[in-house]
């Protein structure tokens, strides 16, 4: 009995660790709730230029899980794409993480594939979060290589304006919760069956007995959790193949993964909206305050990353940082929020304050001069800037220098 009591607690230490998710860098978090008042609930820090982290869904939420949003990882014109520069280290491979210099035309691209989680532009990769957001955006960029070039600005902008609508994401939350209950409930009898069923049995007849019966059961709820799982999956993501197989095997040869098996439908369920939509679809709107602040302040202000560029690029680069800017601006002020009071000045921590930084909300005893964090933007001083209303969303990055 003490070596089933060891596997048990092995089980549900693993199973705990199915519970975290990595949230890429540039992405944001939000967690899944089966509640149709409040159905995603951001959990990412809103920080300037957030790294990776680590998030975790609720242990005994069988139904919930982490969904990651993230903005498209590079720029989309009318005349092409604007791609970051690849690192002297791969040739071929594109970090999204520098904004450099890369720009295609759309009449030059020739292949246009995806394997796994990365995207193929004439043989050169391009990182993105999932195979999801991978097909998803093949699909955009070969209708735009397609589209004919004064239809262009229109496909792009409902393009843009389908990441941002948030009848959409609430559409999409339902048919999660829809096709998840079959899985929620394969994974609750697979739960008892551990935990609850197996060891009555264990202390009655021992385990040497009674382990035909215990793997004969877990095989079954395992298979019946798979096929849920199966067709929720063709259901949510009808052309993710490779990930849909991947994600079944590890439900049938890991316990710990079948108890938790909606994590894997979770992670890429919203990875096609802009995370400003599903933070205004949530309900509260401190978080949406607190994003859609960051993004019109980075959008705004932080087109000083397109200054040493060559020139094609900072123009798509530039075009669409407008684009969504104004489709933001729009969102706001659908949703009752004033664009300026988002951008404006935050309350000054002291009264020695003298300037801050418009991006970040960095502030300094300077007169004049550069934010230390965001490269190439100028201070804007206090003086000459309004203060701050009480409705100015919560700081993202304060420092005094």
């Amino acid at each position: 009995m003490s070596e089933y009591a060891f596997l048990l607690t092995l089980a549900l230490f693993l199973y705990l660790l199915e519970c975290a998710v990595w949230v890429p860098a540039d992405s944001y978090a939000f967690r899944l709730f089966p509640s149709r008042r409040s159905p995603a609930r951001l959990i990412s820090n809103v920080h300037v230029d957030a790294g990776p982290s680590v998030k975790f869904s609720f242990p005994l939420s069988l139904r919930g899980g982490i969904s990651i949003c993230a903005p498209i990882p590079f720029a989309i014109s009318p005349l092409g794409i604007a791609l970051s520069r690849p690192p002297s280290s791969n040739k071929k491979l594109i970090s999204v993480e520098h904004i450099s210099g890369v720009f295609i035309p759309y009449e030059e691209i020739h292949s246009l594939t995806h394997s796994q989680k990365t995207l193929l532009i004439n043989e050169l990769s391009v990182a993105t979060n999932s195979e999801t957001q991978a097909l998803y955006l093949e699909g955009l960029l070969g209708r735009l290589r397609k589209c004919r070039p004064q239809n262009r600005p229109a496909e792009i902008e409902r393009a843009l304006a389908a990441q941002m609508n948030i009848s959409h994401v609430l559409s999409r939350l339902k048919h999660y919760r829809k096709e998840t209950t079959g899985v929620a409930l394969g994974s609750a009898a697979f739960m008892i069956a551990i935990f609850c069923v197996s060891p009555p049995l264990v202390w009655k007849w021992g385990i040497t007995a009674v382990w035909p019966l215990i793997v004969g059961i877990l095989i079954l709820c395992a298979a019946g959790i798979a096929g849920e799982f199966y067709s929720a999956h063709i259901s949510l993501f009808p052309d993710a193949r490779e990930k849909r197989w991947t994600s079944i095997a590890m439900i049938l040869l890991s316990p710990p993964s079948a108890l938790h098996a909606s994590k894997f439908l979770a992670r890429d369920l919203l990875i096609r909206f802009h995370p400003v939509a599903v933070a205004a679809a949530e309900g509260p709107k401190e978080n949406f305050r607190k994003l859609i602040s960051w993004m019109l302040r980075d959008l705004t202000f932080g087109l000083h990353q397109t200054v040493d560029m060559d020139r094609q690029v900072a123009e798509a680069i530039n075009w669409h940082r407008g684009q969504v800017r104004r489709l933001l601006t729009d969102l706001a002020k659908e949703l009752g929020e004033d664009p300026t009071s988002l951008v404006a000045p935050p309350p000054a921590e002291s009264p020695r304050v003298r300037t801050y930084c418009p991006r970040c909300w960095s502030q300094y005893v300077l007169a004049d001069g550069f934010c230390s964090d965001c490269e190439g933007v100028e201070l804007a001083s206090y003086e000459s800037s309004p203060r701050s209303s009480n409705r100015a969303p919560a700081q993202t990055n304060s420092a005094e220098s």
